[in-house]
């Protein structure tokens, strides 16, 4: 169980510039990870080499992720196997981010290759690999969730992200409670669990239930975005309400 909540502010643009531009959130002393996500810059014709060199340079003293969310899991841009293969390889081997999430539907259908390069960038370079899932399509039941999450523990990670649309508050609990009562079985990797948007926020407000390493906030709203990530003065407000 987490002593202190943890919070990771994710950055996307369309204009590599604009990752220059956040100076008060890097210096922000409330957040612990940055996470920079660059399918929209993808989306926009960017190169991969050309986003890497730029945003090593930005001077970001926290802990970084690095992340390309794809459209089939919420995320700006259109990516075939091999594309996103290169990315992440790219990314594995040149990105000065500690983190780098993949998204684990796709590091299953490469599962051997990424595991060379995942064993190489974590030896020397001390990367950290969240593998990551979006389920954005229906309800799915506890036992469901509950057997996800021990599926992707087998695997070649060091955090589990699994982030869910729910469609009804059963929904919230099915994943929160899939968790909790699982969550002593994982022992060497840790856990990120989010239901999504307002219905879901409970699951970001008490990330002690699920064992949550931290939550998603959003620094640039007034209380709430539209996926459920609060403010940090708003998050507190909720916890104690709740």
């Amino acid at each position: 169980m987490n002593s202190k909540q943890l919070y990771c502010q994710t950055l996307k643009f369309n204009s590599i510039d604009d990752y220059f531009k956040c100076n008060k959130i890097y210096n922000n002393k409330n957040i612990d990870f940055i996470e920079l996500r660059v399918d929209g810059l993808l989306k926009n014709n960017y190169n991969i080499d050309e986003i890497i060199k730029i945003i090593n340079q930005i001077d970001i003293k926290k802990q970084k992720i690095f992340t390309i969310r794809t459209e089939s899991e919420g995320g700006d841009v259109k990516l075939n196997d091999y594309d996103y293969f290169d990315y992440i390889i790219k990314a594995l081997t040149l990105s000065n981010s500690e983190y780098i999430d993949i998204e684990y539907n796709l590091y299953n259908n490469n599962k051997t290759i990424f595991d060379k390069y995942i064993d190489i960038a974590r030896n020397l370079h001390n990367k950290k690999i969240i593998f990551s899932i979006h389920i954005l399509d229906k309800s799915y039941s506890k036992k469901y969730y509950e057997d996800l999450i021990i599926d992707i523990n087998n695997n070649n990670c060091d955090i589990i992200k699994i982030a869910s649309k729910p469609f009804n508050k059963d929904d919230v609990i099915n994943l929160m409670e899939a968790a909790n009562s699982i969550k002593n079985q994982i022992i060497d990797k840790k856990l990120i669990i989010i239901s999504m948007g307002t219905l879901g926020v409970v699951s970001r407000v008490f990330t002690e239930y699920t064992n949550s390493y931290f939550t998603f906030i959003d620094e640039n709203v007034e209380n709430m975005n539209e996926i459920g990530q609060c403010n940090i003065k708003f998050l507190k407000h909720l916890r104690k309400l709740i």
